[in-house]
């Protein structure tokens, strides 16, 4: 497995209320752990964030925790895809970006 990548961003501006503001984060993986940070301040409000995501064999999941002047938010997901035949049942995949197809494939018999 190689190092780390580590993504960095940094913004400043006038916000809707014409408020300066920065904002700064970061974000990074390690093997199937996703994590991110990021932290927004101005002169009409304040917010940080925390993420970390999981992709578990059969399974995508989230967890982010905000805090901010409304109070904090914590929010978590799970997502995938299952496919289902006679056959074999229920599959399920954390792949959530391709197309699946199943294929019957009857052989025919020697005579």
């Amino acid at each position: 497995m190689g190092g780390n990548i580590y993504y960095l961003s940094n913004a400043i501006g006038v916000d809707s209320n014409d408020s300066l503001f920065l904002r700064s984060g970061f974000s990074s993986s390690y093997g199937k752990l996703g994590y991110n940070a990021n932290v927004s301040h101005s002169n009409s409000s304040e917010s940080a964030t925390i993420g970390l995501n999981y992709k578990f064999d059969n399974v995508n999941t989230n967890l982010t925790v905000t805090k901010n002047d409304n109070g904090t938010q914590i929010l978590g997901s799970a997502n995938g895809g299952i496919l289902f035949t006679p056959h074999t049942g229920a599959i399920l995949s954390n792949d959530t970006s391709n197309t699946l197809a199943i294929i019957n494939v009857k052989r025919r018999s020697r005579s």
